[in-house]
């Protein structure tokens, strides 16, 4: 091997010696290894140089043109200001949607008529561009610019119980599924991985760790929308409508996947083995009227295992409107309302926020009321949603036709409830017996 020495009379000396030798004076520092440039590394090294020299030159003579047509004086440019051309712009004299709507907000407050002039001049020009235009009948409401008015019609749409966001999401990258490791202790603290006190010279106890495999095959959701010419050529923003109302379609058929189960796509979680059910108190519910208590509440949130940081209460709209009237038994109300806590629209339980979904049970059966975990609950899925359309499929209609497919698979990571050394049933997925 070559070496180049790095100390000593043979400093910046190159030399030729055995492979065994070169190695130790490399390892102990005192060479190092010269690996010689092929023909072709030192005929791209040349090229290189040769493009930074006349790169260099060519940046030198242009800053000394630069330089002498500063120095003779530049004449300035002649800017021509023409008409703004606002009345030609479909959101009016507003740049943004949050503009308009604080501009409609401020001028409908006594005292704060500063945009009325504004928003006047918008109305003038609608009824100046159009015959169908007709003024509100309520001189209290606001005329909506084209642009911002597609905007809120899709924000109103928006799913405020979208589990997918909540849940623990992974991505498949290759194939169709994804093989995860999960842990499966059943008595907390007492089985899988345990830590025990030791004297001086005790053998540690040898234990294996409690895991399972999960696999996930991922299942597949479709949406196919027809959309007449007209409404493609007419339309304002269709495509971006028709992406929200798509992403809604699949936000309700994951949040049904997600809770009930779909076959082949997400295994649910109420009537999962994951799940506890805590029982109900007799003497406080009747069968005629169904009915969930303080206690029965309580007792739920005792057999909650999981990220209370993270946890929510999952209800329908009419066991929202029961769990507003429960009250301890002083008498105060467990439900908070809204605007007592950021970010929770539909008020807190015991300080946990609730998300009311159109996918529960009904008031009075088990699982109406049920407090999660969602990141207790995995979801795998492949590209997102993927969308592409085709005018040929009903041609002779005069039709567009979109298509939706987003692929996905989901379960809880536990397979079953976990006990306490005391012997209670706790987990991260907790429901109410049915009081039905």
């Amino acid at each position: 091997m070559k070496i180049k020495y790095l100390a000593g009379k043979q400093k910046n000396q190159i030399q030729e010696i055995e492979d065994v030798k070169g190695q130790e004076l490399v390892d102990g520092g005192y060479a190092e290894q010269v690996i010689e440039k092929s023909a072709m590394e030192n005929a791209v090294e040349q090229m290189e140089a040769k493009i930074n020299d006349i790169a260099s030159a060519a940046a030198e003579q242009a800053a000394e043109k630069t330089l002498e047509r500063i120095s003779k004086g530049l004449k300035k440019p002649n800017i021509v200001v023409g008409a703004d051309g606002w009345e030609n712009d479909p959101k009016g004299l507003w740049k943004t949607c949050g503009d308009y709507l604080s501009d409609v907000v401020s001028a409908g407050k006594k005292g704060h008529n500063d945009n009325v002039d504004k928003y006047n001049k918008f109305v003038q020009n609608m009824e100046s561009k159009t015959t169908t235009f007709a003024p509100m009948a309520d001189s209290n409401e606001s005329i909506t610019p084209v642009e911002w008015a597609d905007f809120i019609y899709q924000d109103i749409q928006e799913d405020n119980d979208n589990l997918l966001a909540r849940v623990t999401n992974l991505t498949i990258g290759i194939g169709n599924s994804l093989t995860i490791p999960a842990d499966n202790t059943t008595t907390l603290g007492q089985s899988g991985i345990v830590a025990t006190s030791l004297t001086e010279g005790q053998q540690i106890q040898d234990v294996v760790a409690a895991t399972r495999n999960i696999n996930l095959v991922l299942g597949k959701l479709g949406c196919l929308v027809d959309v007449t010419s007209e409404l493609v050529e007419d339309g304002i923003a269709l495509s971006t409508y028709l992406s929200a109302k798509m992403g809604y379609a699949f936000s309700w058929a994951t949040n049904q996947a997600i809770i009930n189960g779909t076959s082949g796509v997400a295994t649910g979680i109420i009537g999962n083995a994951a799940t506890a059910v805590v029982a109900a108190v007799p003497a406080e519910v009747t069968a005629a009227t169904p009915a969930v208590s303080y206690t029965d509440l309580v007792n739920q949130r005792a057999a909650f295992y999981g990220k209370m940081g993270k946890a929510i209460y999952l209800m329908g709209p009419d066991s929202y409107a029961a769990v507003m009237q429960v009250t301890d038994k002083a008498g105060r109300a467990l439900f908070y309302q809204n605007g007592t806590i950021d970010q929770t629209p539909y008020g807190t339980l015991f300080g946990t926020p609730i998300v009311v979904s159109y996918h529960m049970p009904a008031f009075g059966y088990v699982g109406d009321i049920l407090l999660i975990d969602p990141t207790a609950y995995v979801v795998c899925s492949k590209g997102g949603i993927s969308t592409q359309s085709t005018p040929f499929l009903r041609f002779d209609y005069d039709s567009l036709t979109f298509r939706s497919i987003f692929r996905m698979q989901g379960r809880p990571f536990r397979s079953a409830t976990l006990a306490t050394p005391a012997g209670l049933t706790v987990a991260p997925f907790v429901a109410i017996q049915t009081r039905a």
